[in-house]
């Protein structure tokens, strides 16, 4: 899993080799963290951020959508019979480029793999651990959004544009499709056929991981909650997983029907 680790940040382009002899500022430390998702194992390079004593401190934060916007979105594409997306960017903090010197210690299995214990990597992506790292991705999928990051060359753009009401919201009045999103969490609502057309056009940009669109009767999972499309409307529930552990620390209990 480690190799496969370095091959990632590789295909992203994250760093090059340097000496650190020729830095202005000094590399930090990276860490290897265990990550249990799905019944599986899993490990992350992450680099030791707090080391970092430089940069702004006060643009370290990023917006996250009020709860109100999930409910808002869902209303809409019930009233209008809109489609509903949910989708996944994978490795969202590698799209994001750093604006600044970043330099770290490689781990020593890559080291030992290159046999190279005297080199650093200068980061072109924001790791995890990074202080600027949520704020450097948002920055990022708002100019893929806002169509910043648009070309000639791309067959498809999107010209949509930020929400004052909640900043982590995007909407394109010409098509009608508004998206939310949760650090790497989306959710997608409009007309099926624009739906696609934005979806495709991220996927120009992000590594992305759809879900089919919610047909009536089917439900779907998003920022810890259950979605289910109904012929009245929508249902929003918590996991099952939040009720286990209620009844675990027995903060709720149920009480037998009275007759």
């Amino acid at each position: 899993y480690k190799r496969q680790e370095f091959e990632r940040l590789e295909n992203f382009d994250a760093f090059e080799v340097v000496d650190p002899t020729t830095l202005t500022t000094r590399p930090l430390d990276m860490i290897w963290v265990s990550e249990h998702r799905s019944g599986k194992l899993k490990k992350r390079l992450c680099v030791r951020g707090f080391q970092k004593t430089s940069g702004p401190k006060d643009s370290l934060y990023s917006p996250t959508p009020f709860p109100e916007t999930m409910k808002v979105l869902l209303a809409l594409a019930h009233l209008k019979g809109y489609s509903v997306c949910t989708a996944d960017v994978s490795r969202a903090f590698l799209h994001s480029r750093i604006k600044e010197e970043v330099a770290v210690w490689p781990p020593a299995e890559w080291q030992e793999l290159h046999q190279d214990w005297t080199s650093a990597w200068l980061l072109h992506c924001s790791l995890y651990g990074l202080k600027e790292a949520m704020v450097d991705w948002d920055d990022f999928f708002a100019e893929v959004a806002t169509g910043q990051h648009n070309d000639d060359s791309f067959e498809k753009h999107l010209h949509m544009r930020r929400l004052k009401s909640d900043t982590s919201a995007f909407y394109d009045p010409g098509t009608d499709v508004v998206l939310s999103k949760h650090v790497d969490d989306l959710l997608i609502v409009g007309p099926a056929r624009a739906v696609r057309y934005v979806l495709d056009a991220l996927k120009v940009h992000l590594l992305l991981k759809e879900t089919p669109p919610l047909e009536l009767e089917q439900k779907v999972q998003h920022l810890g909650r259950i979605i289910k499309r109904k012929p009245y409307g929508f249902t929003l529930r918590s996991r099952d997983e939040l009720f286990d552990s209620l009844f675990e620390l027995s903060l709720i209990h149920i009480s037998e029907p009275t007759r």
